[in-house]
């Protein structure tokens, strides 16, 4: 069963501070295929479905994607990317480097606590360090 891993803000910066006016969500689904689900927020409407040809290409397909807004837009664009634990995206981080035009922020988690229905136990993780919890 798939679910979503990562989530994409994109949007224009605040002018003088920290800040996003979101314009388009990006939602990375995993399970047996990858995808990007695109929505643009302005009308609330699902725009585009991207699929990779392969998990190496989950962070290039973001990066292109990206890339094509900034050359199609005339505004600056700021990113925000905010990723669950074990999302394939984060392996991919890296390529958000090469969006010079852009301001990027990256979102990884410093806490997350999960049950999992199959153990029947609470996992917890602390930065990285993971705990299971009868």
């Amino acid at each position: 069963m798939a679910s979503a891993t990562a989530f994409v803000l994109i949007g224009s910066p605040h002018p003088n501070d920290n800040g996003i006016g979101p314009e388009w969500l990006l939602e990375l689904w995993e399970g047996s295929v990858a995808r990007w689900s695109v929505r643009n927020l302005r009308d609330g409407q699902s725009h585009a479905s991207i699929e990779p040809s392969s998990p190496a290409d989950i962070g290039s397909s973001l990066v292109h994607f990206i890339s094509k807004l900034t050359s199609t837009e005339s505004v600056e664009i700021s990113v925000v990317v905010s990723a669950l634990e074990n999302s394939s995206v984060i392996s991919h981080i890296d390529l958000l480097k090469s969006l010079r035009e852009c301001d990027v922020h990256v979102l990884l988690p410093t806490y997350s606590r999960t049950f999992s229905s199959w153990s029947q136990s609470w996992n917890e993780s602390l930065g990285g360090s993971q705990e299971s919890n009868q």
